[in-house]
């Protein structure tokens, strides 16, 4: 039965979809990319033009490219459905050139409903090469960062000290240490004003408005004996009375940073526990075709028509209508923003408490589906009352004017929802019941004045959510690596969070800075919003992949000449990395004129890996193959001396099969020792002798025509 097939990024989408287009569709997932650059060397080089190599190396990867291969040779057409963004467009062309199917089409669709799944049904274009390009860039300028810069930047610094610098990790760290030197170099200035207290209907204060005792260049005041003089003032008149009301708009749905931000302040936690609540909830229950929210790694701020006519009913018939918005409320994405997704909301507004058990899930839960209906009412309304008071006597020979503002919520709007949010909770708003009765031209007495002693404060240290607040507004980053940029610079101790959750540079993160700057482009502010510009040129075909990649390529030739070289052993670092710290392996001189690759970190990292044709053997450990001899470890493949084995991962299992066509062979038996003697005739081969030899410190009898016979035999 012919089908047509769609291939869509998340899961969560592919039974909605399904549903939508009825029979004779078969809906499934590429879950994301379905190939990348390998994860243990750099996979790009200059000898090609810098064309990607590119490879799917997980199992679980392998598997399901097999499954779409299968299904795609059995479709009659194949919808390439994946997200609108360049990511989105660079899966769709992985998909193409991995799968080949003999039809296909491309599809794209920003709101997940019928009408605009039908829409884009029949509106299918070509896969926009391009956008492919753009992304393929940052992929590979991401990288060549990477992997170029971090071997010698480790080599730069006494101690052997395994560092690591990124295109966007190192300019996030660079905000971190010039914040704290601004901070620690902050030199405090002490001020002085007065604060003048009245009472009306009940009581309240205005300060001493400062500026016409201030002589320029001076910001504060600091004689004491003048301010001594103006909290002698007590008789006012009232100057002026001004009174407007203004409006305060509901805040957008939220995007990847604005949850990081509302979520770390509210629950307090960090980034990376955040987008992993968020990515379970967008996973949703294993029951269901669908999670509970929309996916969480977004720069859009705005909800889909259908969903606003989810909220607008339920609204009508669980909360307020007359707080409803006539009609959707829009909302202004940043300038660079993609939109390929709405903004995370939920996906069934009827579930207004989700009760799944785990506190964290639901507290996110509570404040997205509060901050998705919240931003479709009507704005909350003030009252503002600004009041200036003159004292009747001068001093210096200058009026004593003291200035008041005060205000107050008449229309709560969309407040209502949003109170456990710290992030949206209105600071202009004083806790006022009613406004005091001040009237111009009124006299009031000061009940007393008090002196007060200010100081200048520093600047703000960094919580986490001020810090990727400030990465997104100034280009660095995206709201897919947020969560990785802040755990790699804790995971490589180049920050700290302290007891009160702000961030602090540590000492090998500010080595990292000072290594990088003034040598190297990228530790830049302006260069990743340049390199962005440029991504957009190559998007837009006004500029070429590499023309671009190239450059920075070249850029980085001459940078890294600028490091300085501490005085260590000869040696050379290879394209590949260490599994476990990333830094470049150096191929290394083994017993016996063996080879192997250790990692460039050592000591700190004593990782090693044979040398198997010209490359290191990094083994991957499956639980394909479990150990039937201790019943804990996994059988996992290595090359060793007499070829490919299968030894046990277990330390302390010493079970091992001989390799067969990739796989583990039987059991070898354990051989009988011999009686046979040196100079006798090979059994195996009749062409050598037996001659003696150790092996494992023990005598054995082998083939003197080893390599090419590998017989040998325990002696007894």
């Amino acid at each position: 039965m012919s089908f047509n097939l769609v291939i869509v990024e998340s899961p969560n989408k592919c039974k909605k979809i399904e549903a939508y287009l009825g029979a004779g569709w078969k809906v499934v997932a590429s879950f994301g990319h379905i190939r990348d650059l390998p994860a243990k060397s750099m996979g790009v080089e200059k000898a090609t033009q810098y064309k990607p190599q590119y490879v799917t190396e997980d199992s679980r990867g392998k598997k399901q490219v097999a499954q779409l291969k299968k299904l795609a040779k059995e479709a009659s057409c194949v919808y390439l459905a994946t997200d609108p963004d360049r990511e989105g467009e660079a899966i769709a062309w992985h998909l193409l050139d991995t799968l080949k199917p003999k039809n296909h089409k491309r599809m794209s669709f920003n709101e997940m409903n019928k009408k605009a799944v039908l829409n884009a049904v029949n509106n299918t274009r070509d896969i926009d090469l391009k956008r492919v390009k753009s992304q393929e860039a940052r992929r590979v300028l991401d990288r060549l960062v990477g992997y170029r810069v971090s071997g010698p930047l480790s080599n730069a610094v006494e101690g052997g000290k395994r560092l690591s610098a990124g295109r966007v990790q190192s300019p996030a760290l660079r905000l971190l240490v010039d914040n704290q030197r601004a901070r620690d170099s902050f030199k405090v200035i002490n001020h002085l004003g007065v604060r003048f207290f009245f009472e009306t209907e009940s009581e309240w204060y205005a300060d001493w408005l400062t500026k016409p005792f201030l002589t320029p260049p001076n910001e504060y005041i600091f004689d004491q004996e003048l301010v001594d003089s103006v909290a002698q003032s007590s008789n006012f008149v009232v100057q002026s009375v001004s009174d407007s009301n203004t409006s305060k708009k509901a805040p957008p749905p939220f995007t990847t940073v604005s949850l990081i931000t509302a979520a770390s302040a509210v629950l307090k936690i960090n980034t990376e526990k955040v987008l992993e609540i968020a990515q379970k909830l967008f996973e949703g229950p294993t029951d269901s075709p669908e999670g509970y929210i929309t996916y969480h790694r977004t720069d859009n701020p705005n909800i889909s028509d259908e969903a606003y006519e989810k909220i607008s009913e339920w609204v009508d018939d669980n909360f307020d209508p007359d707080l409803l918005a006539p009609e959707r409320n829009k909302f202004k994405a940043k300038a660079d923003a993609q939109e390929a997704h709405e903004a995370i909301r939920p996906t069934n507004f009827e579930i207004s408490e989700l009760n799944s058990g785990d506190p964290l899930m639901d507290a996110m839960y509570d404040l997205i589906w509060d901050r998705t209906v919240a931003s479709q009412l009507l704005a909350a309304r003030y009252k503002k009352r600004k009041v200036s008071l003159v004292a009747d006597e001068q001093v210096e020979g200058k009026d004593v004017v003291a200035t008041i503002g005060f205000s107050i919520m008449t229309f709560p709007g969309w407040t209502e929802l949003t109170k456990k949010d710290e992030s949206v909770v209105p600071t202009d708003s004083d806790e006022l019941v009613s406004m005091p009765n001040i009237v111009k031209g009124t006299a009031l007495q000061a009940v007393k004045a008090k002196v007060q002693q200010k100081k200048t404060a520093p600047p703000k240290a960094f919580e986490e959510r001020s810090l990727v607040t400030l990465l997104e507004e100034m280009g660095i980053g995206r709201p897919s690596t947020y969560g990785s940029i802040m755990g790699v610079l804790r995971k490589r101790g180049y920050m700290i969070e302290n007891k009160k959750r702000k961030l602090e540079p540590t000492e090998t993160g500010y080595i990292v800075v000072d290594q990088l700057v003034d040598r190297f482009g990228f530790i830049d502010y302006e260069f990743t919003r340049d390199i962005e510009n440029k991504l957009d040129s190559i998007a837009q075909g006004d500029a070429e992949y590499f023309d671009i990649v190239s450059a920075l390529d070249h850029q980085l030739d001459n940078e890294l000449r600028l490091l300085p070289q501490v005085e260590k052993a000869a040696q050379v670092l290879t394209e590949f990395n260490c599994t476990e710290c990333e830094l470049p392996l150096v191929l290394k001189e083994g017993k016996g004129n063996s080879k192997f690759y250790g990692c460039s970190g050592y000591p700190d990292c004593k990782s090693s890996y044979p040398e198997h044709e010209g490359k290191p053997f990094f083994t991957t450990v499956t639980h394909d193959h479990p150990c039937e001899d201790c019943g804990d470890g996994y059988l996992v493949q290595r090359p060793g001396k007499f070829g490919m084995y299968w030894p046990c991962n277990n330390a302390s299992c010493k079970s091992s099969r001989p390799d067969n066509n990739g796989a583990p062979g039987e059991k070898r038996e354990a051989k009988a020792k011999t009686t046979n003697t040196p100079g006798m005739e090979c059994p195996t081969c009749s062409e050598g002798v037996l001659e003696e030899r150790k092996f494992k410190k023990k005598p054995v009898l082998g083939c003197s025509t080893f390599p090419g016979c590998k017989h040998f035999e325990w002696v007894n």
